[in-house]
């Protein structure tokens, strides 16, 4: 189930999204287009949705994702949650105010090309950590180059 649901946040649904908006001619295929959609649901829904089963549910990411056995980790792994569900608030507020959606985009961005590579140091990564460092590597080239290609600057 873990993979179904990166799989249509991280692609599908940004996808379908991007297409249904091009294709009912309200937009053209832009790279603001694809930080829209990309910023609403790998950023918005994705993160904000990490962040509350990190806040609510701590355990999962830390055993299940992480490995971790430790309880010393729900105290780090609630305060991640409260970070991926503010960065996530600005991601989902992003289509209702629009010039919120670059500043969500950058942070989105470093936030997973950081947590990629932080995975893909991990010796004994398990499979549902191998699909995170994947999907957060990807999020953060769509989020990162949606940013270039509209000439924002990222620093």
């Amino acid at each position: 189930m873990y993979f179904v649901i990166i799989i249509a946040l991280m692609l599908v649904l940004p996808v379908a999204s991007i297409s249904v908006e091009v294709l009912a001619g309200q937009a053209a295929f832009t790279p603001a287009l694809v930080g829209k959609w990309f910023v609403f649901w790998s950023v918005g829904v994705r993160l904000g949705m990490a962040g509350l089963r990190q806040i609510l549910q701590p355990r999962y990411t830390a055993e299940v994702i992480l490995s971790l056995k430790s309880e010393d980790s729900l105290v780090l792994v609630r305060e991640l949650g409260f970070a991926n569900l503010s960065i996530g608030l600005i991601g989902l507020a992003s289509l209702i105010q629009p010039s919120w959606s670059s500043a969500a985009a950058l942070a989105g961005g470093v936030f997973y090309a950081l947590a990629g590579v932080q995975h893909t140091f991990r010796a004994e990564r398990n499979g549902k950590e191998t699909i995170a460092m994947a999907s957060d590597l990807w999020a953060a080239v769509v989020l990162l180059s949606s940013l270039s290609l509209q000439r924002i600057p990222l620093i």
